[in-house]
């Protein structure tokens, strides 16, 4: 039997989590950086112990499936909805002047971007977006949305990112979120958002950009077009599901 984990409180488990991963990160950065370990280091130290945590808890509570690890519904709206967030990667792509990796670097980001992806959408997209999938759709898909934009204040720890840096990542970040939990609304499933985010983060991780900025700005211009497309469609299946359920009675 699947036991869901139940959120009492989700706003409180909310800034739990955000909180959390802002706090951790920074603090395995810090340590990272003073002891000479650069890169993407600490993503690997930050991330392991979170996947081994939630893998060895969902496990024991028998919660995959109620946090969306189930077989997708594919209907021709989902189907749409899938087609237009795999052009997300265009964004990094488009900005991009080569790249950056090849061999086991490939391999080694290919770990990376499924990591990060499946922690932050089992949190984000699995347990939060279950927190309050009861509080109605705009709640389930905005806040847990905000929480993972906010998260992504950590980046302001890197000596590579500044202030504008920091906000267009933080910009981007809150479209993804949108975009990943209706993805997960549309197809009742979490496997598409995790692709999704492990094929993008995969991406950023291996290119070269020819301007931060510019390639910042082209992916948030396009997530936010995307959110909205998809917005518009999942608006249009619940008009169609409420006259189905009119009809029925």
């Amino acid at each position: 039997m699947s036991h869901a984990p139940r959120a009492a409180h989700p706003y409180l488990t909310l800034v739990g989590i955000t909180v959390g991963l802002v706090v951790l990160l920074g603090i395995v950065g810090t340590i990272c950086f003073m002891v000479g370990l650069s890169g993407y280091a600490p993503l690997a130290f930050g991330y392991i112990p979170i996947a081994i945590v939630i893998t060895v808890l969902v496990t024991k509570r028998h919660a995959w499936g109620s946090i969306g690890f189930r077989r997708a519904r594919l209907d021709r709206t989902a189907v749409w909805a899938i087609v237009l967030a795999c052009t997300l990667p265009l964004g990094v792509i488009l900005g991009a002047e080569g790249i950056s990796a090849s061999g086991a670097a490939l391999l080694m980001f290919a770990g990376f971007a499924l990591l990060v992806a499946f922690v932050e959408e089992v949190l984000f997209r699995g347990v939060l977006f279950n927190a309050f999938i009861r509080r109605g759709p705009i709640v389930s898909i905005l806040v847990p949305s905000i929480g993972f934009a906010l998260a992504h204040t950590v980046t302001a720890l890197s000596p590579e990112q500044d202030a504008l840096a920091m906000l267009r990542t933080v910009a981007f970040a809150f479209a993804f979120g949108v975009i990943a939990a209706l993805l997960v609304r549309l197809t009742s499933s979490i496997w598409l958002a995790i692709a999704l985010h492990a094929v993008f983060d995969f991406v950023g991780f291996i290119v070269v950009p020819r301007s931060n900025a510019i390639s910042d700005l082209i992916s948030i211009v396009l997530a936010f077009g995307v959110a909205a497309a998809l917005v518009v469609m999942s608006t249009r299946v619940a008009q169609r599901r409420t006259e189905t359920l009119v009809a029925v009675v």
